[in-house]
């Protein structure tokens, strides 16, 4: 869903003042009590000898305590009757807030009032006027009366909307659901607009759309204070008929060119020699009939059937939701045997997720609600392998320079942590963004001064999406301009793991401490905005495709730890997800948009595999 009030950060926050609306007892009873052998992450809160105490990052074993350390104390006695007797509107807590002083320092959590409101602190900060900025540290929690009259518990932050779509890609003329239970707060009424001039109200709502189309649904809540939240999504409406293909479809039936190269300069034999020369290696535990395969498959008279019940199954799919026929005969050897399940990736060295593996956040899903898109047909012939041979041209070099490192006007900066768009200028929303359904993950792995970051990107979607060209971009920890060559591509969906690997088109712009996102904002710590363009060469497109339900990931190697700066590592991983943006190639025949994004971003650097 989008959401149109807040980042994810200040959506949290509001969270914790819908928590801490109740007294400090009945806050107690929600939490935990602190075990010294439970790992816990910012932001999660426990109880320990009769306080609630909140975690500022990652700690095992460390007791809470005053002064120094992973944990700040929220409410004192919590567990004391004495203090659940009433509750006086300032998040639960009878103590008065301070007033915010420019000169005190603050950190996540602290709370203040502020001409007439209390506010709390996302991150750290010194100096930084309380609603100054709608991207600052501050976040406003309620109105806040300092005398001695019960304060109001309903401010503008206690309603929050959300809902749930039964499905965003009906057919014309199917109901769909529209269920607000996610929302939270006094809601004393639910107003919907559904895209096609039609009006609702009510929590839950059943509608039906007559036409294909995209059509932006919006509900805003109103509490009983009159305060309002909106949240909206989009759905798509088409009609997509069924396909006709069956068990008993001929391969040259369903693909007219089955015997044509794909990519002469390497000649495979069209969609009989990928059958013979790269099916997937579990088809026949899927049904596939080898025989029919290698009889039949050369002159076309191969029956779709003998591909096995998971083959004739996605091949079928495929077709109903307007894959092109020239992209599937291109992936029917893998289709074969292709896992229902989600397949587990392999770490760069080989090893599974696990190893060495320090930290990990996600997966979380794209926040800006990106629609299901169905690529055109794949580039053949002379323009198989465009984005690889773009490197030939007299103005791309191979490495960064020291003047593109520094460079503070890359629009990258913007991209990646104010989350613009810099071709449209269009804003990506909050948090992590894709231009297709996906689910991101951030690890890292390593423990000491030198540490490897991973990006772990899952296709959400029922559609393959062709990963070459694909244009990734992200805040992570710098690597100084140098080592960008120690890049990893990780999937299931290859034979080996020499085979599908890209080159790279990579940017590398050191962040000015201004720049830094969350709670780096202003230090010293070593951050980059990095971009990476997917450029794989020679291989079938069956080892460049993410099909449905699986998963690629992406490390770079050796770049600056934690370690060194004292960063929280929960902190560090939220930046890399919240800050990345995947956008695949939607137009097929014409390379220049995919290339105006890498000009764009200076990324004309390629990197070898």
């Amino acid at each position: 869903m989008k959401r149109t009030r807040r980042n994810v950060l200040g959506t949290a926050s509001s969270m914790t003042a819908l928590l801490f609306g109740a007294s400090a007892s009945t806050a107690a009873r929600d939490y935990p009590e602190w075990d010294p052998d439970e790992v816990y992450n910012s932001g999660d809160r426990v109880v320990y000898e009769g306080s609630v105490w909140e975690a500022q990052w990652w700690t095992l074993g460390d007791e809470p305590s005053a002064g120094p350390g992973p944990w700040e104390r929220l409410e004192e006695d919590a567990n004391d009757d004495e203090n659940d007797d009433e509750n006086d509107g300032n998040g639960g807590n009878d103590s008065e807030y301070p007033s915010w002083n420019a000169d005190t320092v603050y950190t996540g959590g602290d709370r203040v009032v502020y001409d007439g409101y209390l506010w709390e602190a996302n991150w750290w900060t010194q100096g930084d006027e309380p609603g100054e900025s709608e991207w600052g540290p501050w976040e406003e929690i309620e109105e806040y009366d300092d005398g001695d009259e019960d304060d109001d518990d309903n401010g503008d932050d206690d309603v929050l909307a959300g809902f749930s779509v039964s499905d965003s890609n009906p057919d014309p003329g199917e109901e769909v659901e529209f269920d607000a239970a996610d929302s939270g707060g006094e809601i004393e009424s639910y107003d919907w607009e559904l895209g096609d001039d039609t009006e609702a109200t009510g929590e839950v709502v059943i509608h039906t759309y007559d036409e294909d189309g995209d059509y932006e649904v919006e509900l805003t809540v109103t509490d009983v204070d009159g305060a309002t939240d909106t949240d909206s999504t989009t759905v798509t409406v088409a009609d997509e008929p069924d396909s006709d293909l069956t068990a008993d479809t001929a391969l040259e039936e369903f693909y007219a060119e089955f015997d044509r190269d794909f990519y002469p300069e390497e000649t495979e034999g069209g969609v009989p020699g990928l059958l013979e020369n790269e099916l997937h290696e579990d088809a026949s535990e899927h049904g596939a009939d080898l025989d029919a395969i290698e009889n039949d498959a050369g002159d076309g008279s191969m029956e779709l059937g003998a591909l096995g019940d998971r083959g004739l199954e996605l091949v079928k799919h495929f077709d109903d939701v307007g894959v092109a026929r020239a992209n599937t005969a291109r992936l029917v050897a893998w289709l074969a045997g292709l896992a229902e399940e989600t397949e587990p990736i392999p770490f760069n060295d080989g090893s599974g997720r696990g190893g060495g593996l320090t930290a990990d956040a996600g997966p979380v899903a794209a926040t800006n609600d990106p629609s299901v898109f169905v690529q055109n047909a794949w580039p053949l012939g002379e323009d198989f392998d465009d984005v690889y041979h773009q490197s030939q041209r007299e103005d791309w070099s191979s490495g960064v320079s020291d003047d593109q490192y520094t460079n503070v006007e890359n629009p990258i900066i913007d991209a990646a942590v104010n989350k613009v768009h810099p071709l449209t200028g269009e804003s990506l929303g909050n948090g992590f963004s894709a231009n297709a359904p996906l689910e991101a993950t951030a690890e890292l792995h390593g423990d000491g001064w030198q540490f490897d970051t991973a990006l772990i990107f899952e296709n959400t979607t029922d559609v393959p999406l062709l990963i070459d060209g694909a244009v990734i971009w992200w805040v992570g920890p710098s690597k100084g301009g140098t080592g960008l060559d120690q890049f990893s591509y990780d999937n299931a969906q290859r034979k080996n793991f020499s085979v599908g690997h890209p080159q790279r088109d990579v940017i590398e712009v050191a962040l000015p401490d201004e720049s830094k996102p969350g709670s780096f904002e202003g230090t010293d710590a070593p951050l980059s905005a990095y971009g990476v363009r997917m450029a794989q060469h020679n291989n079938p497109y069956m080892y460049r495709t993410l099909y449905p339900n699986q998963k690629f990931s992406m490390t770079y190697g050796n770049v600056t730890g934690p370690d060194q700066y004292d960063w929280p590592r929960e902190d560090l991983l939220e930046v890399m997800l919240d800050t990345c943006h995947v956008e695949f190639r939607d137009d097929m025949d014409d390379i220049e948009q995919n290339t105006e994004l890498v000009e764009t971003l200076d990324m004309k650097n390629r990197f070898g595999n």
